[in-house]
């Protein structure tokens, strides 16, 4: 994520670049961010090499089934276990990058992704991109920035205001324990022993 849109003499340019500013972008509504990830390797059955194409090194990928498979794999990004569980409704910003072999990146599936992330997330402002890179498999990374539905923080705000209270509570007994044992009878004793 955070290498996207770098590139030197030897890499593919994205057809829709991401970069460092989109990232910063996605997470400058601040709060609580979750990363979901996808992946799926590209196997010899899944493209269509001619004898010529063999020869020359290159491969025929059929554009309708990298558009499918990046589409997939946003929905399994997005659906999947995200590093925090969230109500992916709650999103106020999202991003969806999606990495692999430059052949099996489209601009359509690019668009594809994105859709699929609005229509989950529920949020208008979704940036994405792709990231060519000389990989095995083609991948899926989406980030929801902004959540306010979030189980875990609400699990953890409730567990502080017990916490909170029971301190209260604790150290109103303390006063209490302290002033029954001062008004016993043997307290004399005790001031007599404080007096000197």
């Amino acid at each position: 994520m955070f290498s996207a849109g770098e590139v030197d003499q030897d890499s593919n340019v994205a057809q829709s670049v991401v970069d460092a500013s989109e990232v910063i972008n996605t997470l400058d509504c601040g709060g609580v961010t979750a990363i979901g990830y996808a992946e799926s390797d590209i196997s010899d059955d899944k493209v269509n090499p001619g004898l010529l194409k063999r020869l020359t090194g290159g491969v025929d990928v059929d554009e309708n089934e990298a558009t499918t498979r990046m589409r997939s794999l946003a929905e399994n990004a997005i659906s999947g276990r995200l590093t925090l569980e969230a109500n992916t409704k709650s999103t106020e910003r999202a991003l969806v990058l999606f990495s692999g072999p430059s052949k099996f990146l489209t601009r359509k599936g690019t668009e594809e992704g994105r859709s699929v992330v609005e229509r989950k997330a529920d949020c208008m402002e979704v940036r994405g991109g792709d990231y060519p890179r000389d990989v095995s498999f083609v991948s899926s990374t989406v980030v929801l920035s902004g959540l306010y539905d979030v189980p875990r923080i609400k699990s953890l705000q409730k567990m502080a205001v017990e916490a909170s209270e029971q301190i209260s509570e604790i150290r109103d007994n303390r006063d209490d324990n302290l002033e029954k044992l001062l008004e016993e009878e043997d307290a004399s004793e005790i001031d007599s022993l404080l007096d000197l």
